[in-house]
């Protein structure tokens, strides 16, 4: 009976009307189901923002990038306090930076033996006046002369220090209120307590140096107060078996198991940084900027390709990422990775 059905002997055909409707309706339900799945695949894969790039803080030298990373953080000034380490040599330095976040002021580096005049106008533009401004390791570290300059400049230098970087790190776990949540990371490099930095500043937490994969009686002695200790890398995990063990084959992957631990599902970043792996500076200086814009991790990077696993969790968590910052410049996170990054931006797809 083509076209119609049967009821009680009745024949009921559609009105022609009707099929002509239905007929343009198919196809255009399948372009929306079709619009609807590329909008989801864009949604979960990546930003596909086109002006959505990442944001490059560098300057012509490690103190220059340090404090164009200052502005970037407090554009407007009236941080209520700042943190000062040695530019050169990183053991007194790597635990400042919770104490910046916490402060809510720029880590800023400076030479060791005097006040980098670019490091005072930076801070009288960024600080309040007759803040603290934190100085981080002994006198052999930075220099009598900069607390002078300090003062000179209208501020009030606190010095921060132990006998070495161990106890200098505990002083600054006391500076913080001595929190019992607790990152240890080897004291005699630097990659994996940059990291857990930028991670114990937005969560609390102090970062504490093993003497590589050996427990310092200074550390042991904290941690004899601590509820929930991390050990970032393998040399702590090592020298703290108890602890709960963030790390990885390399110091990229180690990068990436303290993000997905502190910054995964249950915490998702708002920013991410990426400073290369191979010197603290920049790192060091970026870690008390992730807090902004509601947080982040800090990665690592090789100087001319983004690490595998580095390139997979910023994949996976790209989407409600405001901002990635890149620290430093050219020479130390090429062009190569800034391409690298802005393609995890733009997989819009498999």
């Amino acid at each position: 009976m083509n076209g119609g059905t049967t009821s009680g002997g009745l024949v009921h055909r559609p009105y022609p009307q009707m099929m002509k409707f239905g007929a343009y309706l198919t196809p255009l339900l399948g372009v929306l189901l079709a619009v609807v799945v590329a909008v989801s695949s864009a949604t979960t894969a990546g930003a596909c923002v086109d002006d959505y790039k990442p944001t490059r803080l560098a300057g012509t030298d490690r103190i220059a990038t340090a404090i164009a990373i200052s502005q970037e953080g407090h554009p407007s000034g009236g941080a209520p306090a700042a943190v000062l380490a040695r530019s050169d040599a990183f053991p007194d330095a790597l635990a400042g930076a919770p104490l910046a976040i916490a402060e809510g002021g720029p880590l800023l580096l400076t030479g060791s033996s005097s006040l980098d005049s670019r490091v005072e106008r930076e801070l009288r533009r960024a600080v309040v006046a007759g803040a603290t401004v934190y100085v981080l390791g002994g006198t052999d570290a930075v220099s009598p002369a900069v607390e002078a300059s300090l003062r000179s400049a209208g501020f009030a230098p606190r010095r921060i220090a132990g006998n070495d970087r161990y106890e200098t790190a505990v002083a600054v776990a006391d500076a913080l209120g001595s929190p019992t949540t607790v990152l240890l990371a080897t004291g005699r490099n630097f990659p994996d307590a940059v990291v857990a930095g930028a991670a114990a500043g937005q969560h609390s937490a102090a970062v504490l140096f093993t003497d590589d994969r050996r427990m310092p009686a200074t550390t042991a002695e904290y941690l004899q107060g601590s509820t929930t200790v991390y050990a970032v890398g393998d040399q702590a995990a090592t020298a703290a078996p108890d602890a709960i063990p963030l790390r990885g084959d390399t110091r990229y992957d180690t990068a990436v198991a303290v993000a997905r631990t502190f910054f995964g599902d249950d915490n998702l970043p708002k920013q991410m940084g990426v400073a290369t792996g191979t010197n603290f500076p920049d790192a060091l200086a970026g870690s008390a900027l992730v807090t902004k814009d509601g947080g982040g991790p800090l990665l690592l990077t090789l100087p001319d390709t983004l690490p595998h696993p580095v390139e997979t969790y910023m994949g996976e968590y790209v989407v409600p990422v405001e901002v990635i910052y890149i620290y430093g410049d050219l020479g130390v996170v090429s062009q190569a990775v800034a391409d690298d990054i802005e393609d995890v931006l733009y997989t819009c797809g498999p």
